[in-house]
């Protein structure tokens, strides 16, 4: 009679400090009532810049679509205000403002959203000849006032250092306008915000990848949609310790950018 003996061995992780950037995607447009309204631009995406000590093998990472957070384990960044044909909304950064009142049905303009860490967005724009919303604000800056022929232009974005690179993200979207005399169309903010539409034309969407707000709409639902997130961990040195998303090695560390969710896998 034999005996046999099997032996289960596991190797612990070592825990592995890290940086991380954490960018949601910028915020979409909320359209109302109103086919004829124009809309304020939406805010650029929140973001988290920090580092911690992961200890686990496996790291859920999530890049956010627009309007939606990014996520790195349960770490998760905040969403910026959409922009509207009313008060806009509020978040990380503000939506741009409208000219409408819809609960009373008064004509009027209307404020943007506050920005709990970035701009807050601009206020819109009503005469009985043209209509336009307020851009949306950007984590650098606040969206510009919309005027008789032009949607407010987005606020700035934010430049941050990943792995000591400069990268520009969280732009706001310019307010869309309608007017029956001459027009202009907004400019997003930079750092990826969409531009906004001017009667016929389109507004556009946020830049992929960097929480860019969405172009406000003009005449018709003509608006664009924010711009996905990002997702960027790094750590010091020239090993590889890890695996996930597309590796590079700017001087002195290692990076994993998360243009999609996946996983971080320390090795």
């Amino acid at each position: 009679m034999f005996a046999s003996r099997f032996a289960i061995s596991s190797k612990a992780i070592t825990p592995l400090a890290v940086n991380y950037l954490i960018l949601s995607g910028g915020a979409n447009v909320t359209y109302l009532v109103d086919a004829d309204s124009p809309t304020g631009g939406g805010g650029g995406g929140g973001y988290l810049l920090s580092s911690t000590t992961l200890t686990a093998k496996y790291n859920t990472i999530v890049v956010g679509s627009a309007s939606t957070g990014s996520s790195l384990n349960l770490i998760t960044s905040a969403v910026g205000g959409n922009g509207t044909q009313v008060i806009g909304g509020s978040g990380a950064t503000g939506g741009g403002g409208g000219f409408f009142n819809a609960d009373t049905f008064v004509f009027g303009a209307q404020p943007g959203g506050t920005g709990s860490i970035g701009g807050g967005g601009g206020t819109g724009f009503y005469s009985t000849t043209a209509k336009a919303g307020g851009g949306g604000g950007g984590l650098g800056g606040a969206g510009a006032a919309a005027i008789v022929s032009k949607g407010g232009n987005g606020g700035a974005g934010l430049s941050v250092s990943v792995a000591g690179v400069a990268r520009l993200i969280g732009g706001g979207g310019g307010g869309g306008v309608s007017s029956s005399g001459t027009v202009s169309v907004s400019t997003g903010g930079t750092g990826g915000g969409g531009n906004g539409a001017a009667n016929g034309t389109a507004g556009t969407n946020g830049a992929a990848n960097t929480g860019g707000g969405a172009g406000g709409g003009g005449n018709s639902l003509n608006y664009g949609e924010g711009g996905s997130g990002i997702v960027c961990v790094w750590y010091a040195g020239t090993v590889e310790k890890a695996t996930g998303g597309t590796i590079t090695k700017p001087t002195g560390f290692v990076l994993h950018t998360f243009n999609t969710s996946g996983n971080f896998i320390i090795l």
